[in-house]
């Protein structure tokens, strides 16, 4: 613990603290700062896989360190076809990001299993009765009062990573995998770790509060051994705000997609932006609050545009559903014009062989 708090304190150090963290230390290393988290590591939660061209070049540097896994090519497998597609996927882990926390970030500069319990405006009360006073908070915890977030369309997802005693044999990921009709599941992925671990994802979609009976359905399509599970249902709409209130703490936290794709979203590429505009207007506080709403700003309007594409997916007609999956498949499995529509399948949407 400092002897006096930093101009600068991070509440909360999962995927976007964490970045940010990292992004002052890189870009600002003179400006002092200190990171608090909760738990007894940094870097939150499970990321799910995602294209590595979300993130812009310049800010590539964030990144790099962190991947463990990268495939430059991918499959789409549905009951009509099958076929090798193009795109670098990469994996990160969250305990890579604790440790080039740990390695590169002096340990007075953070707080591990430090409960911060509220946070007022520039001052941040800790569990124990600290009173942490700071020029700048940046609250990254996750979701806060002021941010809306309008929700029809669900994307329910079981994470599962099985162990195997004998090679798998798979060398790429299979992105999309519809080979199977009697399943509530629209799809599969399968990712492979290791030549001796798969990581899989079971998909559906749906327009209606989450399921806790799907995950008990993701049983009988897999063998070996089950390491770990988690179960999520996600947005596929969000309207994030900042609060402009010049005495308020500085929300930052990527609890939307600022890229968002129904086969591999990630809230990756808005953490990385939010990280880098901290860094480069950090000493510019209301530059700063104006900037982090502009970006919320044009990540609405992004989803905005891609409402009809996306809701398509979310049809309670299973047919139309599938159709619409299908029509992913034909373009590789993404979703890279805002003026996609289903069933066109523009090749130009995606490369494949």
């Amino acid at each position: 613990m400092p002897a006096a708090p930093p101009p600068i304190v991070i509440v909360g150090a999962g995927l976007t603290g964490s970045l940010t963290a990292l992004a002052l230390m890189k870009f600002r290393p003179t400006v002092p700062f200190l990171l608090v988290e909760q738990a007894l590591r940094f870097g939150g939660g499970p990321i799910s896989p995602f294209f590595l061209d979300t993130i812009p070049l310049a800010d590539g540097g964030l990144i790099d360190p962190l991947i463990v896994r990268s495939w430059l090519r991918h499959y789409i497998a549905t009951t009509d076809f099958s076929r090798l597609a193009h795109g670098r996927i990469v994996y990160l882990l969250p305990e890579q990001l604790h440790a080039e926390i740990v390695e590169r970030i002096p340990s007075d500069r953070y707080l591990l299993a430090a409960d911060a319990v509220a946070v007022r405006g520039n001052e941040v009360l800790m569990a124990d009765g600290l009173l942490l006073k700071s020029s700048i908070v940046l609250d990254a915890r996750g979701r806060t009062q002021g941010e809306q977030v309008q929700s029809r369309a669900l994307r329910h997802v079981v994470t599962r990573q099985i162990g195997f005693d004998e090679p798998h044999g798979l060398d790429h990921p299979i992105l999309i995998d519809s080979n199977f009709q009697e399943s509530m599941w629209d799809f599969l992925q399968y990712f492979p770790l290791d030549p001796y671990t798969l990581l899989l994802q079971y998909i559906a979609f749906s327009q209606d509060v989450a399921d806790r009976s799907l995950s008990a359905s993701a049983s009988d399509l897999e063998r070996g051994r089950l390491l770990s599970e988690s179960v999520s249902a996600e947005s596929l709409r969000s309207a994030p705000a900042v609060d402009a209130s010049g005495g308020d703490a500085i929300a930052i936290h990527s609890s939307f997609a600022e890229m968002w794709d129904p086969v591999l979203p990630t809230r990756v590429a808005a953490a990385v932006r939010i990280a880098s505009t901290v860094a480069a207007q950090i000493s510019d506080a209301p530059q700063l609050r104006r900037s982090l709403g502009d970006l919320a700003r044009r990540t609405a309007q992004h989803l905005a545009r891609r409402t009809s594409m996306i809701e398509g997916l979310c049809d309670y007609d299973r047919a139309v559903r599938r159709e619409n999956i299908l029509s992913l498949c034909r373009t590789g499995g993404r979703m890279a014009e805002d003026s996609w529509e289903f069933g066109s399948a523009p090749l130009s949407a995606g490369t494949c062989d």
